[in-house]
């Protein structure tokens, strides 16, 4: 079992060892400054750690990790109680699968939230992981780390996919029938606010996606904490990538008859078409999730 190095892993970054407090340092200085935001970290109040954080002149790799940690307590997954969840022995013994998957199943897709809430946490994973890479000095640990949170993100942003996918064919459905009822030619559509708000959803999920695919590539850390080939993580993303990489040359439509009708709408056409789009080119486009996704099994 190679659980417990990768939870050693864990609290080395969460207690990056900030012994920095010395009354005699003059309080302009950076290392005073530190100690503030430690204290403000300790005391769950995310938002003061933030705003001392940027008046840190000298970044280094434990001002970031700072930020990355009040980044994520601000949003609710405060880097302790995640390594709490995770060492919880109810819920290691009710968690499934080996290695990274054993893992990972323990932050189920409730540990997000819904809402306002979940779209805030996702946020917070994201810039944790931007701002992980801005380290000055590269390190194994902020590396795994990056990867971990990557394939945090990796879970709800599938889920959410999937309620995308679903939502552009609800919508595409709806627009088929207005433009029927009201006799135009398809490229006047009625209204588009429900498409528009389904594909912004797909935009985010498209971003938070590709991050988490990079992220993970050739990742150190699920190499060593593996038992597979691929982890649960990986398979997720492989399937995103391998299903939606198809570029936007409709051939074929699966998603019913009023859906894929409307989808070569010139209304439709002009908000998601891309020249650019290339079967396997490994760069997915808004196009490729709407065309070669919406079938939900397909990427999801």
């Amino acid at each position: 079992m190679k659980l417990l190095p990768y939870l050693l892993t864990l609290f080395t970054v969460v207690a990056c060892g900030w012994n920095l407090y010395d009354r005699f340092v003059p309080k302009d200085s950076d290392r005073y400054r530190k100690e503030q935001v430690r204290i403000h970290l300790d005391n769950q109040e995310y938002a003061q750690a933030l705003s001392l954080l940027e008046d840190i002149e000298h970044k280094d790799n434990d001002t970031v990790l700072m930020k990355v940690s009040a980044f994520l307590g601000n949003a609710g997954l405060s880097m302790w109680g995640i390594v709490k969840d995770l060492v919880d022995s109810k819920n290691l013994k009710n968690s499934t699968g080996t290695g990274a998957d054993r893992i990972f199943n323990v932050l189920g897709d409730t540990f997000f939230g819904t809402g306002d809430v979940r779209t805030a946490r996702l946020s917070a994973l994201s810039q944790s992981i931007q701002e992980l890479k801005t380290a000055p000095d590269p390190e194994t640990r902020l590396e795994n780390f990056r990867c971990f949170l990557a394939g945090v993100l990796a879970f709800p942003s599938i889920t959410d996919g999937k309620d995308a996918a679903l939502e552009i064919i609800a919508a595409l459905q709806e627009l088929k029938q207005q433009v029927a009822a009201a006799g135009g030619s398809g490229d006047e559509c009625p209204s588009l606010d429900r498409f528009n708000k389904s594909l912004a959803k797909v935009s985010q999920v498209r971003a938070d996606l590709d991050l988490a695919l990079t992220e993970t590539v050739n990742c150190p850390l699920f190499a060593s904490i593996s038992t597979d080939s691929l982890n649960e993580v990986e398979k997720l993303l492989d399937k995103f990538n391998e299903g939606a990489d198809q570029g936007c040359e409709t051939i074929t439509c699966t998603l019913g008859e009023d859906a894929c009708e409307a989808l070569q709408f010139g209304c439709i056409q002009s908000i998601i078409g891309s020249k650019t789009a290339q079967a396997g080119d490994g760069k997915i486009e808004i196009c490729e999730i709407v065309q070669n996704c919406s079938s939900v099994d397909t990427c999801f």
